[in-house]
């Protein structure tokens, strides 16, 4: 199961990878907390796609399990072939960048976002 979720969003909240270097990645300086965040989503979004992908492979956007949760959990217990319970979800994480007046879109993610199909609001 491959969950992936809009880097535009993701990256507006703190996570314990937000900082490759905690883990003896290298990048490029950067005074910007958000622009840290982007290219240690984008590192990510690369190493999965640099993973050869198993026989079994289930992508599931974040978003959709937040949004459509019945459908996306039906997905999933197809896939698993087990019953899954169903959760309370807080829908205000998704969307959070339309809202947002920091910098959320980096030129990084353009064709990440297209494959994942997150393509509202996409600079030209």
């Amino acid at each position: 199961i491959y969950l992936v979720r809009d880097p535009r969003d993701s990256i507006i909240g703190r996570h314990k990878t937000d900082d490759l270097r905690d883990f003896g990645i290298d990048y490029p300086d950067t005074n910007s907390e958000r622009e840290q965040r982007a290219i240690s989503w984008k590192y990510q979004y690369e190493m999965v796609k640099a993973t050869p992908q198993p026989k079994n492979w289930l992508p599931i956007r974040f978003e959709d399990f937040i949004l459509d949760q019945e459908n996306t959990v039906q997905k999933l217990e197809d896939f698993l072939e087990i019953p899954l319970c169903r959760i309370i979800v807080r829908k205000d994480p998704v969307g959070r960048w339309k809202t947002d007046t920091d910098q959320h879109y980096f030129d990084l993610f353009r064709e990440s976002m297209v494959e994942s199909s997150y393509t509202e609001g996409l600079p030209e």
